[in-house]
C-alpha cells in the first residue's frame, strides 16, 4: 500500500467508523445527558448502538440494538436510568464484509475468571480472522466481526498469566494490543468492573476528561459530589471543556475515576 492510499483509508477509518464511550468513576453516577449526546451521533454510525454496565458480584448489564441508536426508544430509557462506577458504549458504523445483527453490534461481554469482561473496538483489523498466528482455541464468537474475535484472543492469551483483575493483567494486554495494532485501527476500551482499559493506535481519535460538568452522582449528596471523581472517554469530544488527546501506542489504566498507570514503549 503506497503512503498515498495509507493515508487515505487512515484518514476513512478516523472519521467513518464506530465510536467509543467509556466512563470510570469512584461512587454510582448517572451520565445521561453524556450519553444521550453520545447517542445522538449514531446518525452517522446507524449500524448499532449497545451500553454495558457493571453490577455487583462480577456480573455486567448489558442493552444493544442493531439499529440506529436516534431511532431507538430503548436507547433513551437506558441513557437516562442508568447509574453504575463502570460505564462502556458504543455506536456501530458497519466495516467492509460485516453484518446487521445483534451479535456483531457492540459491547461484547465475556466471562473471565468469574467476572463479567466488557469490550468494545473502533478500528478495522479484518486479517485477524484469517491469520493462522490468531487463530483461536476455546473462545468462540457469537457473532462475525473481527472486533470480538479480538477479545477472544485477548482473553485466551491471558488464560496463562497470573492475576484476578485487569489491573494486574494490564500489561500484557499492552503487549497484545500492539501486536493486533498492527493489523489496522485498534482502539478499544476493556473493562472488569473495577479497572477500565484504554487503548488507541490513531493520533485524534480517543479523548478523555476528568470530572465533567455533566455527571450526576447518584442521590446529589453534597458530600458525594465533593469527593467525586470521574473519568468520560470519548472518540470525539462530547463537551466544550477541556479533553486531553490520547496518545497511540499508550495503554491507559482507569480505575474509580482516576488514572493510575500508562502503558508505553
Amino acid at each position: 500500500m503506497n503512503k498515498f492510499i495509507s493515508y487515505a483509508y487512515d484518514n476513512f477509518l478516523k472519521h467513518k467508523l464506530c465510536e467509543l464511550f467509556g466512563l470510570s468513576s469512584n461512587i454510582k453516577v448517572s451520565a445521561t445527558e453524556l450519553l444521550k449526546e453520545f447517542l445522538n451521533r449514531g446518525n452517522k454510525h446507524p449500524h448499532g448502538w449497545g451500553i454495558s454496565w457493571h453490577l455487583e458480584g462480577g456480573l455486567a448489564g448489558l442493552v444493544k440494538e442493531p439499529i440506529s441508536a436516534p431511532e431507538s426508544k430503548i436507547a433513551r430509557i437506558f441513557a437516562e436510568n442508568i447509574e453504575s462506577e463502570l460505564i462502556i458504549a458504543h455506536i456501530r458504523k458497519m466495516s467492509k464484509g460485516s453484518y446487521l445483527s445483534y451479535n456483531n453490534t457492540h459491547p461484547f461481554v465475556k466471562t473471565f475468571r468469574k467476572k463479567d469482561l466488557i469490550f468494545a473496538h473502533n478500528g478495522d483489523i479484518p486479517e485477524i480472522k484469517s491469520n493462522k498466528k490468531y487463530r483461536l482455541k476455546n473462545c468462540k464468537p457469537l457473532g462475525e466481526t473481527d472486533s470480538e474475535h479480538a477479545f477472544c484472543f485477548i482473553l485466551e492469551r491471558l488464560q496463562n498469566i497470573r492475576g484476578n483483575n485487569l489491573g494486574l493483567l494490564a500489561r500484557r494486554v499492552w503487549k497484545l494490543a500492539e501486536n493486533i495494532g498492527n493489523l489496522g485501527k485498534f482502539n478499544f476500551l476493556l473493562s472488569d468492573g473495577n479497572y477500565l482499559l484504554a487503548y488507541m493506535n490513531r493520533e485524534g481519535t480517543l479523548h478523555y476528561l476528568f470530572n465533567p460538568k455533566m455527571i450526576t452522582p447518584k442521590g446529589k449528596d453534597n458530600g458525594f459530589v465533593q469527593n467525586l471523581r470521574v473519568v468520560v472517554i470519548a472518540t470525539e469530544k462530547l463537551t466544550d471543556e477541556d479533553w486531553v488527546m490520547m496518545k497511540p501506542g499508550i495503554l491507559y489504566v482507569f480505575n474509580k475515576g482516576s488514572l493510575i498507570k500508562i502503558f508505553e514503549e
